[in-house]
């Protein structure tokens, strides 16, 4: 859920929509709560702090019309679309630092087999308690790294669709 912009933005719909959001952060889920307090004409989702693997475990089966999932985008790669060396292109990376000392932070993990993997986990839970029928969308983007691209979309629409078919 980062800092509830989704839930921030579902309370402002006419009419307002029920909002559920995930987030591992203390430090995004506070600031949530500082948005809500500045401005209390704002309805409040419901804000889980914790892992989402977890959390989307205890929920109930087929529970949800809608999924919005802005998951780390990928591992805290260090640059997204740039070679690294000065050009018009440089602002092409981020220095925005993801890393969380939070157990179970799948932007902490130490290779991209292993992302693939936790978001698999993810999109399980996912798959669970959506409702027949209903939708769901992954935010992301692709990373340049070492001279290559990594086609994240692709792999976890591969991932995705791998659970969809049951393997």
């Amino acid at each position: 859920a980062g800092v509830g912009g989704t839930l921030l933005g579902a309370s402002l719909c006419d009419p307002p929509r029920t909002a559920v959001g995930i987030e591992i952060n203390p430090r995004w889920v506070e600031i949530y709560y500082q948005v809500l307090k500045q401005h209390p004409e704002l309805i409040p989702g419901t804000m889980h702090l914790g892992d989402c693997r977890k959390v989307m475990a205890e929920m109930q089966d087929n529970s949800f019309d809608f999924i919005a999932t802005d998951p780390p985008y990928n591992l805290q790669l260090k640059r997204t679309m740039c070679t690294g060396k000065e050009s018009p292109f440089t602002n092409r990376h981020t220095d925005y630092n993801m890393l969380s000392e939070e157990e179970g932070d799948i932007a902490n993990l130490e290779s991209y087999e292993e992302y693939l993997t936790a978001m698999g986990e993810v999109f399980e839970q996912c798959l669970r308690i959506l409702k027949p029928g209903g939708y769901m969308t992954v935010i992301l983007r692709n990373a340049y790294q070492g001279g290559r691209y990594i086609f994240t979309h692709a792999d976890l629409a591969r991932v995705a669709g791998g659970i969809n078919d049951g393997n």
